[in-house]
């Protein structure tokens, strides 16, 4: 759990929360690698401990339980939907003369009712509790080896130039030669970093043209694509039109990727323009895009999830993505002056927030898993909204942003969550679980995806003078690059910049599904340190 605390919500009466005050974490090797789930463990190593909550049908029981069963449903360390098993974990200690173990666990009926919708206090006592420590990083060296891992590992997909989906991350081999923009591809984010980088005076001159040689080429080859109807996503190894074929759909292209896509063209444009060289095929992709999004926006304000290809047609109506397009509709209002776009980007803020936002429901961040309730729907949600505060000024969106806010934060580890040497983890064993992040319902991995966030919430921390935002805005900039390779600390990765994707602090812990670096992993936190710098030199 990112912290270990339950909250029960009645519907009559208040809430009760259980917090797991001093957390250990410790286990066995045998428990660590057990995905069977087969067999109770009966050791003495076990150290961890389970919040439970049982309802029998007129009464919920909320309570501790040592060391740590775990059920009715617990993992087998697969990601969704196969990791799943509907049976109990059962640890156990040995009774053994002189075997003593310690726990601490808080109470509280203080909080007001609706606390599930509206966690930040009962978050906060768990913040405040545990208090999560700052690691600080070498930002510089992990930019400057963020930077240079895109440029060096630009690859031809045909006439076209761009990143590779997918890499390994201890070899820096290729995996998937596929070059996409949006969500995990990222490549015109890349781009835009790239390019930015290449005005920063404390790159190394060696450094500055290759970085806007590698900026330019992607942004040169993906502008060739179609945003009026959107064509594709990317290109394939020979460099023909490519679109993902997500949970086995094809021919989908979905309304995350585009408007990550369009807001880093507009970006990057605007950067090359102020260094005196136009692209004006990068504002006309940008431009394309924002009149696509204009003309199939429904009356309501939603917008539909993903889009048939080379049309208008939806192939996913969900309207849970709608804040999706918020930021890149806010970005052409302001810097290609299309008026129609922020009225656009209100009415979706508006409609997502009465839609569900208001009740504390963030669902539909992420593409590969529609519509579950997850962390990057909330981080979607707090950009969405700070973009709207900022360009209307209208005080409702901090608001909104601040309810964002406060459920994407629940989703940060804060507490530190022991490695074993036996069985040698992926994930680094002197680096901090604190600032990683629980990805989604549905399964236990984590990542550092929201690395990207560290700006954002030191925005929201000027806005509202909140110093809590500041302090995770902190986290999130420095605790999530612990498991980066740094020349101090190589770990067993392919070189300075590199990071694994995920990993899993569930069994079995420390290890991911692969392997594999994706550009979003770069992207986060290239995106992360910039606006958090851009903040921090706000007038």
């Amino acid at each position: 759990m990112a912290a270990p605390l339950l909250v029960a919500d009645p519907a009559d009466g208040n809430p009760l929360a259980v917090l797991n005050s001093s957390p250990d974490g410790t286990s066995t090797p045998e428990d660590l690698l057990d995905t069977s789930s087969q067999a109770p463990l009966v050791q003495s190593g076990l150290r961890l401990g389970s919040l439970t909550a049982e309802f029998d049908g007129s009464r919920l029981a909320v309570g501790f339980v040592y060391p740590g069963d775990e059920g009715e449903v617990t993992y087998t360390g697969d990601t969704f939907p196969g990791g799943q098993i509907r049976q109990w974990r059962g640890r156990f200690h040995p009774w053994v003369d002189g075997e003593s173990q310690t726990y601490s666990v808080a109470f509280r009926f203080d909080f007001p009712p609706g606390i599930s919708q509206q966690p930040a206090p009962a978050w906060r006592w768990a913040w405040n509790t545990l208090k999560p420590r700052l690691v600080p990083a070498e930002l510089e060296e992990v930019r400057l080896s963020s930077l240079r891992l895109l440029a060096n590992h630009l690859a031809d997909f045909g006439p076209h130039r761009g990143i590779p989906l997918s890499m390994d991350a201890t070899t820096g081999q290729t995996c998937e030669h596929k070059a996409l923009f949006g969500f995990t591809g990222r490549n015109t984010d890349a781009a835009w970093f790239l390019l930015e980088g290449a005005t920063d005076t404390r790159v190394p001159a060696a450094d500055r043209e290759r970085l806007r040689e590698a900026g330019s080429a992607i942004l040169n080859s993906f502008c060739t694509l179609r945003m009026n109807p959107p064509q594709a996503e990317g290109f394939d190894k020979e460099g023909q039109p490519y679109i993902w074929p997500y949970l086995g759909c094809t021919g989908i292209v979905y309304l995350r990727s585009l408007a990550e896509a369009g807001h880093s063209a507009l970006r990057s444009w605007e950067i090359e323009k102020k260094a005196g060289r136009a692209h004006p095929s990068w504002r006309q992709w940008a431009e394309d895009l924002a009149d696509f999004l204009l003309r199939v926006q429904r009356r309501d304000g939603s917008f539909a999830r993903g889009f048939f290809a080379n049309s208008d047609r939806e192939a996913n109506d969900s309207p849970e993505s709608t804040l999706c397009a918020v930021r890149f509709l806010v970005e052409c209002a302001l810097r290609l002056d299309k008026k129609p776009c922020l009225p656009a980007a209100v009415a979706a803020g508006e409609f997502a927030w009465q839609h569900g936002h208001q009740f504390g429901r963030f669902v539909g961040g992420t593409i590969d898993n529609p519509d579950v309730v997850d962390k990057e729907a909330g981080t979607i949600a707090l950009d969405a909204y700070l973009a709207l505060a900022d360009s209307t000024g209208e005080k409702r969106f901090v608001h909104y942003a601040k309810a964002a806010a406060a459920f994407a934060e629940t989703w940060i580890y804060v507490w530190k969550v022991p490695m074993s040497e036996n069985p040698t983890p992926h994930f680094p064993t002197d680096a901090t679980t604190v600032g990683m992040q629980l990805i989604a319902t549905g399964h236990s991995l984590v990542d550092s995806y929201m690395a990207f966030d560290a700006g954002n919430y030191l925005r929201l921390h000027r806005l509202t003078g909140d110093d809590h935002d500041r302090e995770v805005a902190e986290i999130l900039l420095h605790n999530t690059k612990g498991a980066i390779s740094t020349l101090a600390h190589p770990y067993d990765l392919a070189g300075p910049g590199w990071q694994q994707e995920h990993w899993s602090l569930a069994p079995p812990r420390g290890r991911g599904l692969h392997r594999l670096w994706l550009p979003w992993v770069t992207v986060s936190h290239l995106h992360g340190m910039a606006t958090y710098a851009r903040e921090l030199n706000r007038d």
